[in-house]
């Protein structure tokens, strides 16, 4: 006869049976997040695939944790089950084929998305919504999910054998051309940049080009890329203050900015003051790429905003050998040393009374012929 047990043991023997008793709900509860036949189609088991959907299953149904057979089947690359269930499912399998697509499109898998496609037709029925999903957006969605992740046999084979429309955007907005740069893929960027009838200036829904993305991520070879191609448009705006050359020259890329100053249709905003990149480039004393755009064909003096704002930053700079930038400014045609501020400041007064241990700057100011030294601040 055994002892009885201590209390502690007792309390310890009714915790462990506690325990066993929530793994066994918990298993259960797992049992029924995973039917059979996604089950079966996951595992890869056509038999059994078959069996279920002779004795009735229905090919479309949806499990909230394991989603639908298509899908499953597609997830665990199992062609024969993902051809033995498109054959059963009808019109309310539209949410089924879309998400199975997308979920190929991820993986790369182009035998179970030609599958697919081959069933869906002309048509793709969007269960979730009750109403037909335009074929172009869809196609093109499947080929933005392909640029970003590098898929290049997908991309083909929605291109060559579907007809994917690579010059819209999908129905989130975004563009393929765009994303293969943003996702930073080269092969695939140059596939479809190589694409007959590709329009290099589509904008996505950040309003950005494909050269705007590629300047905004130093993407040297992409850059070069579609300025050898005249369509390429150096002058499309970006969101924000800056064009695309301020963009090259506020991230200090010398090789990006020589490649747009090359570019003979370029117009950089030089007339827009404090946002001028040569203005930018002395912000971020960036000396290589100021000194590459003077000597541009690009720059044009005389425009008030632009020559007061690059000879306030030049004086307010002493750690860019702010002299001999003060002294080159000063002989480019068309600067006006006697030119005010917004707060009414000449230059020579806004060195003498912000900076005045930079005598070397006062000396070049009152050399130059046409600094008035007489001139007061409003």
């Amino acid at each position: 006869m055994s002892s009885p047990l201590s209390p502690f043991e007792f309390a310890k023997s009714e915790n462990e049976a506690e325990e066993t008793r929530m793994h066994r709900k918990k298993a259960l509860n797992y049992m029924r997040c995973y039917p059979s036949l996604q089950l079966a189609a996951y595992m890869g088991d056509i038999t059994v695939v078959r069996t279920l959907l002779e004795d009735g299953v229905d090919a479309n149904i949806n499990d909230r944790c394991f989603g639908y057979p298509l899908k499953a089947a597609v997830l665990g690359h199992r062609h024969s089950i993902v051809r033995a269930l498109v054959q059963r499912m009808d019109h309310r399998g539209g949410l089924a084929y879309c998400l199975s697509l997308q979920a190929a499109c991820h993986r790369g898998d182009t035998e179970s998305m030609q599958i697919i496609l081959d069933r869906l037709g002309n048509g793709l029925i969007c269960g979730m919504h009750n109403k037909t999903l335009d074929q172009d957006y869809h196609l093109t969605h499947l080929l933005v999910i392909a640029s970003g992740k590098g898929h290049i046999q997908a991309a083909r084979l929605l291109l060559e054998r579907y007809k994917a429309d690579i010059n819209i955007r999908d129905y989130t907005g975004k563009a393929p051309l765009i994303t293969a740069v943003r996702e930073n893929q080269p092969q695939m960027f140059r596939l479809l940049f190589e694409w007959p009838g590709v329009q290099l200036n589509v904008r996505d829904r950040d309003s950005g080009t494909p050269l705007i993305c590629a300047v905004e991520l130093g993407q040297v070879d992409t850059v070069r890329l579609l300025l050898s191609r005249p369509e390429a448009d150096p002058n499309a705006t970006p969101e924000g203050p800056y064009d695309v050359l301020g963009i090259a020259v506020r991230h200090q890329n010398y090789e990006i900015v020589r490649l747009l100053l090359q570019r003979r249709d370029l117009r950089p905003r030089f007339r827009e003051g404090w946002t001028c990149p040569m203005r930018i480039a002395l912000e971020g004393r960036s000396l290589a790429i100021l000194d590459m755009i003077l000597n541009s064909c690009h720059v044009r003096f005389g425009h008030y905003r632009t020559d007061m704002a690059l000879l306030f930053t030049a004086i307010a700079k002493p750690v860019l050998n702010c002299a001999e930038w003060v002294r080159l400014l000063l002989r480019q045609r068309g600067v006006n040393p006697n030119q005010r501020d917004e707060l009414g400041r000449t230059p020579l007064f806004f060195v003498i009374t912000e900076y005045y241990e930079h005598d070397k700057i006062i000396r070049i100011l009152l050399d130059h012929r046409d600094v008035d030294p007489n001139l007061e601040s409003y």
